[in-house]
């Protein structure tokens, strides 16, 4: 009985140095994506409380 090549094995899924090259620089540019946004959205949410806190202030009005 012959044995076959598991599709799923390692020996089959080799990529090469420029995919991993190019799936990690993916990757960290999604992340850093993801940083920027949560900081905008933290930054932008701080600026909003801050000028409502302003308008509603009997100083400022």
């Amino acid at each position: 009985m012959k044995r076959t090549a598991n599709p799923g094995s390692s020996s089959s899924n080799k990529i090469t140095s420029q995919q991993y090259i190019a799936m990690a620089h993916e990757l960290r540019s999604a992340s850093f994506a993801k940083y920027i946004d949560v900081t905008v959205s933290r930054i932008s949410g701080r600026i909003a409380r801050a000028v409502q806190w302003l308008n509603s202030h009997p100083a400022f009005s």
